[in-house]
């Protein structure tokens, strides 16, 4: 691919962040022929060239070079003068230039415009050149002329007011890209009379230079330099493998293949060096195109595309050939439902932008503590990003945050690094955050995080309503944290371990079965446990009722970033056929008992029932404990129910049936 120049500036956010397009992968198609395959795309993944067949064969003659747009499609660029062919080797930024060459007629070089069409590349009077790069301007051509009499091979660049020769290194030798300035021409150097292959650069100060060969390696190749001459990706090769090569100040960086291949090569990189593209066996319907991200290490670029959400159904990616500049196009070429096809992978975050681990995450604190909003963020090299901290100011949009002091005695640090942290903080940090990551070729803003100062712990307003609840029924507590706008609280409710004990645990929702003993007949279902409402009823169901075991202390929690405030209620159960309410059923519950038969319908507890020991208290609950058959009705009809259960009484603190 062709490199770009490096933009070092950051658009100021102007609005919320915006949704991700739908990852998309494209078969570009043919032009009638067997096959296509992709040598560049632009800046921002818009126009991919390369070259396909016309129908009726696919010797070099059928061969054409190609344009391709997401609305017109795949576009034959036609023939270059008297050629017979075509195939383009690069794109320039704003895809309005594309260069290539022709296999006949001496290998004749061209450069094609939208508004011009084909122009032949011509240096020092020679028409026969190849060419292997173009500034992303499309101003500046570079490549090779071969001399078979003198066995030399002749670097040169080429402009529109000026071109010529720089190098004459031996017969073979390649052109692979040029830098983004022009300064910097990536060369395959091929070695004369046996000696071995070297992957070199050429410049005006220095002439060709050789880059170290990695041993044990003997020959060594580019294909791309980054957008100033600093990095260089291609290959080594020799001792029985073929090794891919990142070339940077420090020295070759040699990639192990992918798992199952013993062959690596680059075939393209970013222009900031620190992404790269590659294949890791020649051939097709092999899978092994591949993509290095300095931060993630070398991986199959079908994974990797699949992690971010690409569909590949009936896709078999084999070359990776070039990277847009913006980073979120890919193209390549593979087997599309056992066809060779070439590709593009649109839409993509950015592989040469920053990389977010963890976002931060919606903060609520107290006021006067020190409280942060965190990002984790890489890259997408290992060195830090650059952080943005913004907050939502209404009509005025998203606005820069600044540290120092706001005013209210809070201090704000850390506006332009992982840690936005609040110190001293006050309600005027409350609203609504992003941050903007800035790293690589591009940027990322996290979506909006709440941040919310507290300024105290909840209270509870008392409902003067003591909870009792019949042993075959049900009971409701209730509670009310406020002030309201000291919440949202998180609520938990709790029972004392034993009655008196001051000693709690949490309530889960369900069977108090764990809990109550699990004894034959007694038990009930916890609802609510998490809100301000909590209710225990019977679980009649299963033929289980509340009883002397659910007596004890029931707490609401309420909790918020100034602590936890509890509100404790102590449950009464009424047993049936209690009738003096000393949480036993027995002989001593008769008289009581036929006192209420005979008194029923008295608001007021009996003088005959209170002289037997009952209280008013106890009197209040004969719904509860004079309902034997369970029909929420205490009348005559229980009285044969209770005779029965005095026969057979019912374990201490146990209700009757």
């Amino acid at each position: 691919m062709t490199c770009r120049i490096r933009i070092f500036a950051a658009a100021i956010l102007t609005a919320a962040p915006l949704p991700l397009i739908a990852q998309t992968i494209t078969n570009l198609g043919t032009l009638g022929g067997f096959g296509s395959f992709a040598a560049d795309v632009n800046a921002d993944g818009s126009v991919v060239v390369g070259h396909s067949y016309l129908s009726g064969g696919n010797s070099a003659n059928y061969r054409r070079a190609f344009r391709w747009t997401p609305t017109g499609g795949m576009v034959n660029l036609g023939l270059a003068g008297s050629s017979t062919d075509s195939f383009a080797i690069a794109v320039s930024a704003d895809g309005s230039v594309v260069a290539g060459n022709a296999s006949d007629n001496g290998n004749a070089a061209w450069r094609w415009t939208q508004s011009g069409g084909f122009q032949g590349i011509s240096v020092s009077g020679y028409t026969d050149c190849v060419a292997g790069g173009m500034t992303p301007d499309g101003a500046k051509l570079a490549g090779t002329r071969t001399n078979i009499f003198t066995l030399a091979e002749g670097v040169w660049q080429w402009t529109q007011s000026s071109a010529g020769f720089v190098a004459s290194p031996y017969i073979g030798t390649r052109v692979d890209g040029i830098s983004s300035d022009g300064a910097t021409i990536a060369v395959s150097l091929a070695g004369a009379f046996l000696a071995p292959d070297l992957a070199s650069y050429w410049t005006q100060a220095s002439g060709l230079v050789a880059l170290p060969t990695p041993s044990p390696h003997t020959d060594a190749g580019l294909a791309d330099v980054n957008y100033n001459g600093t990095i260089f990706a291609g290959w080594a090769s020799g001792a029985g493998s073929t090794r891919a090569v990142r070339w940077t100040d420090t020295g070759p960086q040699v990639f192990e293949p992918l798992t199952g291949y013993s062959h690596g090569r680059a075939l393209a990189m970013h222009e900031y060096g620190d992404v790269i593209v590659g294949e890791s066996t020649v051939g097709f319907g092999t899978d092994s195109a591949w993509i290095w991200i300095e931060i993630f290490g070398l991986m199959r670029l079908s994974d990797y595309l699949t992690s971010e959400g690409v569909d590949l159904t009936g896709w078999t990616l084999d070359y990776a050939v070039a990277i847009s500049d913006d980073g979120t196009a890919i193209v390549g070429h593979g087997l599309y439902n056992g066809q060779q096809r070439a590709f593009v992978v649109r839409n993509l975050r950015p592989v040469c932008g920053p990389f977010i681990a963890e976002p931060p995450s919606n903060l609520e604190a107290c006021v006067g503590e020190t409280r942060a909003l965190i990002i984790t963020a890489y890259g997408p090299t290992f060195h830090m990003p650059v952080f943005v901290w913004y907050k939502w100011a209404g009509f005025a949009g998203w606005q820069p945050v600044w540290n120092g002091p706001t005013g209210s005695g809070m201090v704000i640090s850390g506006a332009h690094g992982p840690f936005l942290t609040f110190n001293n903080a006050q309600t005027d940090a409350d609203g609504y955050y992003v941050c903007q990551v800035i790293g690589g070729c591009s940027s990322l803003t996290t979506s909006p995080v709440q941040v919310r100062i507290v300024e105290g712990a909840a209270a509870f307003a008392d409902d003067g309503i003591p909870p009792i609840a019949c042993s075959h029924g049900s009971v409701t507590m209730n509670a009310y944290p406020g002030p309201a706008q000291f919440g949202p609280f998180s609520i938990q409710w709790q029972r004392e371990t034993a009655p008196a004990s001051n000693v709690w645990v949490n309530l889960a929702n369900g069977s108090t079965t764990s809990w109550d003993g699990n004894t034959a007949g007694i038990g009930g279902i916890i609802s609510g446990a998490n809100t301000t409402s909590l209710t225990i009823t019977a679980d009649m169901g299963n033929g289980r009722q509340l009883a002397a075991v659910h007596q004890r202390g029931y707490r609401c929690v309420a909790s918020n970033a100034c602590g936890s405030t509890a509100y404790a209620k102590y449950l009464d159960v009424a047993l049936v056929g209690d009738a003096n309410c000393d949480d036993s059923v027995n002989s001593f519950d008769i008289d009581l008992f036929v006192e209420w038969v005979f008194n029923s319908s008295s608001i007021p507890a009996p003088a005959s029932y209170v002289a037997l020991g009952g209280t008013q208290a106890c009197w209040d609950r004969r719904g509860c404990w004079g309902d034997l058959n369970h029909d929420s009705f205490a009348n005559n009809f229980d009285i044969d129910g209770f005779v029965a259960c005095i026969v057979s009484a019912p374990p201490v603190g146990h209700p009757c049936p």
